[in-house]
């Protein structure tokens, strides 16, 4: 297990190399910080879903994923 302080700070492209350590490792990453975390995990994950839409989904029609609603949790 890895854990990792102050994630608050992390820069959004962090979050996929962070991802990159737990896909080639397969181990546990565990992510630590104030409440700002929330509000950059929540960035972080409505860029990865934009660019997972047009890059890797390639719909015909927008499906509004990174929509607040559909952001959500």
């Amino acid at each position: 297990m890895i854990i990792l302080d102050e994630a608050h700070r992390f820069r959004p492209k962090t979050f996929s190399e962070i991802r990159d350590i737990f896909d080639l490792l397969n181990i546990s990453v565990v992510l630590v910080g104030t409440d700002r975390l929330d509000a950059v995990v929540r960035r972080a994950l409505e860029a990865t879903t934009a660019i997972w839409e047009e890059c890797v989904l390639k719909l015909p029609h927008p499906s509004n994923l990174t929509s607040a609603p559909m952001q959500k949790s």
